[in-house]
């Protein structure tokens, strides 16, 4: 496999799957409490079945669900519970993905769910551990959906108001190269815009570690899938298809540049 590659390493088996798009119809839904859910869920069932029959929904089996520690046993119990988000969902103001509201791809999802055995399929792990995520790691880096999408506004804001320097400070191990490599750009690039990537580390020379890296950028279309140094930082910027020298770069080939800082115990950044 090329290291290098920006394609996702690692195939989520069908059970992370469904559990990451029952957290989105959740999320979708305005993330209603787990008690108020099951309430509603066992409300719908209440009427279709049989007096005496057992059925509901309870709290701890709908979080199991969500969390991807199990499927339901049966498509049926699943039934009210989506029902009932996705009637929340309905009534939200934002746009939903149409994938979560339609009842046949629930139903495929749960199938494969239940039929996937665990033991038939060897899937790479996907926590590092200490090691930072890439950009080829972006399917894996889970739970920074918020900050991703604020940081990668607030880039596209600053691109919009003519470019300038964004900077993510947070202390060692925090997780800002992580952020940035497998958050916001990935998220940049997916937006369809013609981003050229470029890392670097600033050095005592700033202004001229961004030129070369700008210049690098220009003559190596494979820069962008490369491993940046620990502490780099990411410069965002427009393609430039003069193929211009060093020092013919200029300011208007910026479009923002991302930093990385870290903050030590004594508040000095680094």
């Amino acid at each position: 496999m090329d290291t290098n590659s920006t394609e996702s390493r690692w195939r989520p088996s069908p059970r992370a799957v469904f559990s990451r798009q029952f957290a989105a119809l959740f999320e979708a839904a305005g993330n209603p409490t787990l008690r108020r859910v099951a309430a509603a869920a066992e409300a719908r069932m209440r009427g279709a079945r049989a007096a005496g029959q057992k059925g509901a929904v309870s709290v701890q089996r709908i979080s199991d669900w969500k969390g991807g520690r199990n499927v339901p046993a049966r498509f049926e119990s699943l039934i009210p519970v989506l029902l009932t988000l996705i009637g929340e969902a309905r009534k939200s103001s934002g746009p939903v993905p149409p994938a979560l509201l339609d009842m046949q791809e629930w139903k495929r999802l749960w199938t494969a769910a239940d039929d996937w055995d665990p033991d038939s399929e060897m899937s790479e792990c996907p926590y590092l551990g200490l090691t930072s995520y890439r950009r080829r790691d972006a399917e894996l880096f889970f739970g920074r959906s918020r900050p991703t999408g604020e940081f990668t506004e607030l880039v596209r804001r600053t691109v919009d108001a003519d470019g300038g320097i964004v900077v993510l400070v947070g202390a060692s191990g925090a997780g800002k190269s992580s952020l940035l490599e497998a958050g916001v750009i990935p998220e940049l690039t997916r937006a369809g815009q013609d981003w050229e990537v470029c890392a670097l580390t600033p050095g005592v020379d700033p202004v001229r570690a961004l030129l070369d890296a700008l210049a690098r950028a220009q003559t190596e279309p494979d820069v962008s899938a490369g491993e940046p140094e620990p502490g780099a930082a990411s410069a965002e910027t427009t393609r430039d298809p003069r193929g211009t020298e060093i020092d013919e770069v200029s300011a208007e080939s910026v479009a923002a540049v991302i930093a990385g800082w870290a903050v030590g115990s004594n508040g000095v950044c680094s």
